[in-house]
């Protein structure tokens, strides 16, 4: 097996970034909402935010799951 070429590393890493960004503006977003800004339900606010959050979870674990994936690929590859 060959190790893997830097097209591929190049795809893998530009994939992680690409959804890494994403996560990063849904945790700003999920802050402005959690300081309350514009909003007098504050209960409402919370639920909401605890949502979010645990979205926020499960798609950055599927963005490790993925690197973590690469990474074994490409190691596998290279020995």
């Amino acid at each position: 097996m060959s190790a893997p070429t830097l097209l591929e590393a190049t795809v893998s890493l530009e994939w992680q970034a690409k959804y890494i960004r994403r996560a990063t503006a849904v945790a700003e977003a999920l802050a402005h909402f959690a300081a309350g800004e514009g909003s007098t339900d504050r209960e409402g606010d919370a639920d909401i935010a605890a949502g979010g959050a645990l979205f926020l979870s499960a798609y950055l674990g599927r963005i490790a799951d993925e690197a973590e994936s690469a990474a074994a690929s490409f190691k596998g590859a290279a020995q």
